[in-house]
């Protein structure tokens, strides 16, 4: 089963983090993301503590993820892990500047002087009764006072991709890391994408899938460009060729489902590969979102 892989990130990178989780996703790998896998009411921090269930972990780490208290309190998280080094996936982008002792310097005083505003806001009170969450806000910032330093000299130890290598190597590297990639197939497929001819990423794909028949990858990469064409029948070929060749891929289920629900108006049919979808892999949020929406819209039409 292909590695459950959870991307930390800043708001203020979603352009980078959106052209990642568009590459991987069509080539057949979802990240878990806050904007998709985050439930409406969910708890986030119980959502952010999803980072050390995974296994893998892609850090998007720039001057907005150090200076962000969501982005910190998932490295937190990850500190707490044995396992640290060898589950991270870091992809340094160039406003970080983490490698000189002044520039770390420079997040360290940061954080002391958030406390020391929310301090100076604690001070001003009239009273300090209910303000519990205050006061919790405060132990956070603490904590990341405390441990920012260390993670930015785990960071600093290690080789970090630069995004704008990741993205001239499509990935490949990370890829290697995961051991997802044997034969640079996922790599030569997100390469492929960026081509800008319909027809020059078709005959790319259709020499790779001679070469590596019934790749599941290349397939993924198949079906992707069928949707982007609005070639919904090949599409739909294409995800049940998948299924086929691998009945545990929870994911071709969830984009088969997709197909028929919306393109076809198939929603029996449709349900029954959401729920299969779930039954792969109870942990699959977007499968749940999916069908409650499926069944939302089953309702309207029935009147039911």
């Amino acid at each position: 089963m292909q590695p459950q892989i959870f991307i930390s990130y800043s708001w203020r990178n979603k352009d980078i983090v959106d052209t990642i989780d568009a590459d991987w996703e069509a080539v057949g790998i979802k990240l878990i993301r806050d904007i998709r896998d985050l439930e409406y009411k969910q708890n986030i921090k119980d959502f952010m503590k999803r980072v050390n269930d995974s296994d893998y972990v892609l850090l998007i780490i720039s001057k907005g993820y150090l200076e962000s208290k969501s982005c910190m309190y998932e490295a937190i998280e990850m500190f707490e892990s044995s396992s640290f080094k060898d589950r991270i996936l870091p992809i340094l982008v160039e406003d970080a500047r983490i490698d000189k002792s002044h520039e770390r310097l420079n997040y360290i005083q940061y954080w002391e002087e958030e406390i020391e505003k929310l301090n100076s806001s604690i001070k001003n009170l009239k009273s300090h009764a209910n303000a519990i969450g205050i006061y919790k806000e405060l132990d956070h910032y603490t904590k990341i006072r405390s441990s920012i330093d260390r993670f930015m000299d785990e960071i600093s130890s290690i080789l970090c991709l630069p995004w704008d290598e990741a993205k001239q190597t499509s990935y490949a590297p990370l890829f290697k890391a995961i051991g997802v990639d044997r034969d640079n197939i996922l790599a030569k497929c997100i390469k492929i994408n960026s081509l800008a001819s319909v027809e020059e990423k078709e005959l790319a794909l259709d020499e790779l899938f001679s070469r590596y028949p019934n790749n599941k990858h290349v397939l993924n990469a198949q079906a992707s460009l069928a949707h982007d064409e609005k070639k919904h029948k090949k599409e739909k070929r294409i995800n049940e060729k998948i299924i086929e060749l691998y009945p545990d891929y929870f994911y071709a289920y969830n984009h088969l489902a997709n197909l028929l629900a919306y393109n076809f108006k198939e929603h029996e049919k449709a349900k029954g590969y959401y729920k299969k979808a779930l039954e792969i892999n109870p942990k699959f949020a977007s499968a749940y979102n999916n069908l409650g929406l499926l069944y939302k819209t089953i309702s309207k039409t029935t009147g039911g």
